[in-house]
Parts: structure tokens; C-alpha cells; sequence
């Protein structure tokens, strides 16, 4: 290895060990508040209600949205509602949506290791 006997040489070597080092403080923190975010999910300090609350929240306020307004084109409900039992699978509980024969009313199905929840949700 070559020895800096220079200050520029110096100077690269310790711009080097900064940089490495600064990546390696800025990971750390990111990976220690990687679940401390307002709507991250950190599965041992919530309960099954904290999960059916945001699913509710979630499901009702997709009719806030445009897109999903659109009734031409049911798909778009039907895709978020795919991602929603995706995403319940990912975290460890099951979810399905149950809509009556002309479509107006929908009940969430909420299940979960201490829970069921089955609500009637309210008229779109």
C-alpha cells in the first residue's frame, strides 16, 4: 500500500473515512426508526383493533378519491381491495370484503389471532 507522505493524500484518506463513516450513521439511524413512523406497522405493540381501524379508514376514504368514484369501471375498487388482503396477509391477519347483490352496501370481514370483527359499512 502506498504511504501519503503529502497533505493531499492526507486529505483524500480522511474525506474517504468520513464518507464511510457518515454511510454508516445514516443507515443505522434509518434502520432504528424504520417502525416508528405514524402509520408503520410494528406488529408487538399494536393490537388487532389498531389494524381494523386503519383498514376501516382506509376503505372509506377511498370514496373521498375520484378514481375510485368512477363507476364505469368497477376494477378500481377491486383492485384496492386486492391490495388490502395483500397487505393483511403480509402483517399477519385476513380480511375480505362483502358486498350485497346491487353493490350498495359493503361488510368488512376482520380477522385476527384475538379477534373478529364483521361491520356493515354505511351506503356509498
Amino acid at each position: 500500500m502506498r504511504k501519503f507522505d503529502d497533505e493531499t493524500g492526507q486529505l483524500i484518506l480522511i474525506a474517504c473515512v468520513t464518507v464511510a463513516l457518515a454511510i454508516v450513521l445514516i443507515t443505522s439511524y434509518e434502520y432504528s426508526t424504520l417502525v416508528t413512523g405514524e402509520k408503520s406497522i410494528n406488529r408487538e405493540n399494536m393490537d388487532s383493533t389498531y389494524y381494523y381501524q386503519d383498514v376501516r379508514e382506509r376503505y372509506i376514504n377511498i370514496y373521498d378519491k375520484s378514481e375510485y368514484l368512477n363507476y364505469s369501471k368497477p376494477i378500481n375498487l377491486t383492485v384496492f381491495e386486492n391490495e388490502m388482503k395483500d397487505l393483511a396477509i403480509l402483517h399477519g391477519y385476513s380480511i375480505d370484503f362483502i358486498h350485497n347483490d346491487n353493490g350498495s352496501k359493503t361488510t368488512i370481514v376482520f380477522v385476527d389471532k384475538d379477534i373478529r370483527i364483521e361491520e356493515e359499512l354505511p351506503e356509498v
